[in-house]
C-alpha cells in the first residue's frame, strides 16, 4: 500500500513538473511577457509595453460565502478599446488540472474537455462550464485557477481590466465584477513641431515665428504627439550672449496642441535675438528636445519719429506738405523714423479738419532700403473732397511697439485740397469806348482762392489790373465798331487753371471820323456809320494772297497792306451792284457784279488794292480783295486852238478857211447817213406789206 502510494506521488508530481514545463515554454515563446497577477481582494497590478504582443495570466483564488459553495460557472474577461487580442492564445489551467488528477469530486472527467468554451466577443474573453465548474474553493485543484491570452495595447496609458465571476447554479448574487489596473508603458519619443495655419485648438493664430520680431507676451504655439507626456519645459537662450531661462508648462498634458505664453516685457529679457528650445518628457523618461524658434528679436522700445524731418517744403513746391499749403492732384509727404531693433511701419492719417473725420490712411514706402531711413507717401488728393485737413503719423515697429505721438496731436495742420479750376464770368463794361474795351471779370474758386492776378492773351494793346476775386481787363488803341475776342486765364494757389473768353466790340465810329482823296469815282468824306467790322490783318494781304468776305450793307474788313491798316467796306447793296468804300482816306466805287476796281491807298502813283465783286446774295455782297503793285495810266484830255481879232482894223469877210471847210463837210457827211438810215427803213416796211 505505502509504494502504491508512493508511486501515485510520484506520477502526481511528474505531472506538475510537465505542467510547469509547459507554462515556462509557452512564456519563452513571447517577446517582453509580463505575468500579470490578480485576486478579488488585493487588485494587484504589473506594467506592460505598447505595440507589442504581450502574454497576459490572470489567476483566480476565489472564496465567497455569498455564492453557492463558492461555484463559479463562468469567468469574463473584458478588454479595453485599445487592446487587440491575439487569435488562438486564450488558455486555462482547469482543463490540464482535471485531466491530471484523474478525478472529478463535483463533475466527471471525461466531458470536461468539450463541455469547457472559450469566446471572443466585442472585446470580451469567457471561459464557461454550465455543466461543472470552472472553480471551487471546497476543491484544492479548483481553488486557484489561472487564465490567459496574448493581446497587443496600441497606446501607453493606464488602463482598467474588467473581470466578471458567475455562479448559474441558484446562488444570490449571480454575478461579480472586479477591476484589474494595468500600466502599459510608452516606447515612443515624445514628437513636438510648429502648426502651420490656423490649428483647431489654438487660441490664437498669431504665433511666434523663427526671425520674427516680438514685444510683450509672446504667444508661443506647438502641437506634440505623445501617449504619456509629463514635462514640458522652455529653454529660452540669447543668440549672441550667455543669457538664459528656463520655463515649465504648467497646464494640463495629454497630447494634441499647445498654446504657451512668454512675457518678454519682464526684466529677465533685454533686447537682443533669442532662440527658444522646446524640451518633452513622458511618464516613461523618454526625451524630445528640439529647438523650435529661432533668432527671435525680443523689442520692448515704440520708434521714433523725428519731428524735424516731417515733410516741411517750400511754398510752391510739390516735394512736400506743409501747414497751410495749398495742394491738387498727386503731391509727395516725408518723413523719417527711426527703431533700435525692428523695421518700422509709417502710417498716415489724413483728417478732415472741420468735423474730426478720418478720411484716408496711407502707409509710407522705405527709401533706400534703410529701415530708419526717410519714408514716402504718394497722395493722389483727387480721391478726396475740396476742403481743409490734418495730417497725423503713426508709426510701429514689427515687434509690435507703436508710437501714436502724432495722432491726437497732428502734425501738419489746416492744409488746403482744392481740384476744382476757378470759374471766371467776363461782362463788357459800359466804361468801354470807341477805341477801348473795358471787361469786368468776377472770379470764384473755393476754397484755395486766386493766386494773385489773372492772365490775358490779348496782347500789347491789353492790360489786367486788380486781384483775387474781382479782377479788371482794358484793351486800348482799338478801332471803333470793331469787334475782339479777348481771353482771360486764372490759376488759384493749388495750381488749378481756369480760362475764360468774351467777344465784344467797341462803340460805333459815328461821324467823328473823316477825311478826303480822290478815288475812282472822286474822293470826299465817309459819312458811313459802320456796324461790324472784320479782323483780317493779322497778316499782309499780300502774304494772304487775297481775301474773300460776303458782306452787308454797313459792314467792312479790316486788313493790313504795306504794313499799314485800311479797311474795305461795302455801304450798300442793290440788285446787281454794291458800293464799296475804301479807307483809311475814303474812296468809293460802284462795282457790278463780275467787275473789279483798282485804288491808289498810298497816293504815290501806284494802284495798291484791288476789289472784285464776285455776286450779291440775300442782300450781301461777296468781294475779293488782292494786293497788287501797278501803275496809275491816266488817260489824255482833247485841245481846241482860237484866233483872237485884229484890233487895227476892221474884220474882212474871206472864204471859209480849212477848217470851216472840214466842219460843212462832217455835216453833211452825217445829213447823207441820217437820210440812208430813213430811206431803209421806209423800204424794209414796204416790202412787209407786199
Amino acid at each position: 500500500m505505502a509504494n502504491k502510494e508512493a508511486k501515485l506521488g510520484v506520477k502526481f508530481f511528474g505531472v506538475i513538473v510537465f505542467f510547469a514545463l509547459v507554462v515556462f515554454l509557452s512564456l519563452l515563446v513571447v517577446a517582453d511577457v509580463t505575468t500579470v497577477l490578480w485576486s478579488p481582494i488585493n487588485h494587484t497590478y504589473y506594467n506592460s509595453s505598447e505595440g507589442m504582443n504581450w502574454f497576459y495570466n490572470i489567476s483566480i483564488n476565489f472564496s465567497d460565502a455569498a455564492y453557492y459553495q463558492n461555484n463559479i460557472t463562468q469567468i469574463n474577461v473584458t478588454l479595453p478599446i485599445n487592446f487587440t487580442f491575439t487569435a488562438n492564445s486564450n488558455g486555462t489551467s482547469v482543463n490540464s488540472t482535471l485531466l491530471a488528477t484523474g478525478i472529478s469530486p463535483i463533475f466527471s472527467l471525461t466531458n470536461i474537455s468539450s463541455t469547457l468554451s472559450y469566446l471572443n466577443i466585442s472585446q470580451v474573453l469567457s471561459w464557461s462550464n454550465f455543466t461543472h465548474f470552472v472553480t471551487n474553493d471546497t476543491v484544492a485543484w479548483l481553488n486557484n485557477s489561472a487564465f490567459w491570452f496574448n493581446a497587443n495595447a496600441t497606446t501607453a496609458g493606464w488602463y482598467n481590466v474588467t473581470v466578471s465571476v458567475m455562479n448559474s447554479t441558484g446562488a444570490a448574487y449571480i454575478t461579480k465584477w472586479y477591476n484589474l489596473s494595468l500600466r502599459v508603458n510608452d516606447t515612443d519619443a515624445p514628437v513636438v513641431a510648429v502648426p502651420v495655419g490656423n490649428i483647431s485648438g489654438a487660441t490664437t493664430t498669431d504665433g511666434v515665428t523663427s526671425g520674427g520680431n516680438y514685444s510683450g507676451n509672446l504667444t508661443l504655439n506647438l502641437s506634440f504627439k505623445d501617449d504619456t507626456p509629463a514635462q514640458m519645459i522652455f529653454s529660452i537662450t540669447n543668440a549672441t550672449t550667455a543669457m538664459g531661462r528656463s520655463i515649465n508648462y504648467s497646464g494640463t498634458l495629454n497630447g494634441g496642441f499647445y498654446d504657451t505664453i512668454v512675457n518678454f516685457n519682464e526684466s529677465t529679457f533685454v533686447e537682443g535675438l533669442y532662440n527658444i528650445t522646446v524640451w518633452l518628457n513622458d511618464s516613461s523618461s523618454l526625451l524630445n528636445k528640439t529647438v523650435i524658434f529661432k533668432n527671435i528679436r525680443v523689442d520692448k522700445k515704440a520708434p521714433v519719429v523725428f519731428n524735424a524731418n516731417i515733410s516741411v517744403a517750400s511754398a510752391g513746391t510739390t516735394n512736400g506738405i506743409r501747414s497751410g499749403g495749398n495742394y491738387s492732384q498727386t503731391v509727395v509727404f516725408n518723413t523719417t523714423a527711426w527703431d533700435a531693433n525692428s523695421s518700422v511701419v509709417i502710417w498716415i492719417n489724413v483728417t478732415n479738419a472741420s468735423n474730426g473725420k478720418q478720411n484716408a490712411t496711407y502707409a509710407a514706402t522705405q527709401e533706400g532700403g534703410n529701415k530708419n531711413g526717410g519714408h514716402v507717401v504718394t497722395i493722389n488728393t483727387t480721391s478726396l473732397l475740396d476742403g481743409i485737413y490734418n495730417i497725423s503719423v503713426m508709426a510701429n515697429d514689427t515687434a509690435g511697439n507703436n508710437n501714436y505721438s502724432y495722432v491726437s496731436a497732428a502734425k501738419i495742420t489746416t492744409i488746403i485740397i482744392d481740384n476744382t479750376a476757378p470759374s471766371i464770368t467776363l461782362t463788357r463794361s459800359s466804361s468801354s469806348t470807341k477805341t477801348s474795351l473795358v471787361i469786368s471779370a468776377s472770379i470764384t474758386d473755393k476754397p484755395s482762392n486766386v493766386s494773385g492776378q489773372c492772365t490775358q492773351s490779348f496782347g500789347s494793346h491789353g492790360l489786367m489790373s486788380g486781384s483775387g476775386t474781382s479782377q479788371t481787363f482794358t484793351g486800348s488803341e482799338l478801332t471803333c465798331g470793331t469787334s475782339y475776342t479777348i481771353p482771360i486765364r486764372c490759376v488759384d494757389y493749388a495750381g488749378n487753371v481756369g480760362t475764360a473768353s468774351i467777344t465784344a466790340a467797341t462803340d460805333a465810329c459815328g461821324t467823328s471820323d473823316s477825311g478826303s482823296s480822290s478815288s475812282s469815282s472822286g474822293g470826299g468824306a465817309s459819312t458811313t456809320t459802320w456796324t461790324s467790322t472784320f479782323v483780317a490783318d493779322s497778316t499782309e494781304l499780300s502774304a494772304q494772297g487775297s481775301v474773300t468776305k460776303s458782306l452787308g450793307g454797313k459792314n467792312r474788313v479790316r486788313l493790313k497792306v504795306s504794313g499799314e491798316t485800311h479797311y474795305v467796306g461795302v455801304t450798300s447793296v442793290s440788285g446787281s451792284s454794291a458800293t464799296v468804300e475804301v479807307s483809311s482816306t475814303p474812296q468809293t466805287a460802284a462795282l457790278n457784279i463780275g467787275e473789279t476796281k483798282k485804288f491808289d491807298l498810298a497816293s504815290d502813283g501806284y494802284y495798291d488794292l484791288s476789289v472784285t465783286l464776285n455776286s450779291i446774295t440775300n442782300g450781301k455782297a461777296d468781294i475779293t480783295m488782292k494786293a497788287i503793285s501797278e501803275k496809275v495810266v491816266v488817260a489824255t484830255a482833247p485841245t481846241t486852238t482860237t484866233t483872237e481879232p485884229e484890233t487895227t482894223a476892221p474884220p474882212v469877210q474871206t472864204s471859209p478857211s480849212t477848217e470851216s471847210g472840214s466842219s460843212v463837210g462832217w455835216i453833211i457827211a452825217i445829213i447823207v447817213i441820217v437820210a440812208l438810215i430813213v430811206v431803209g427803213i421806209l423800204v424794209a416796211k414796204k416790202k412787209r406789206y407786199f
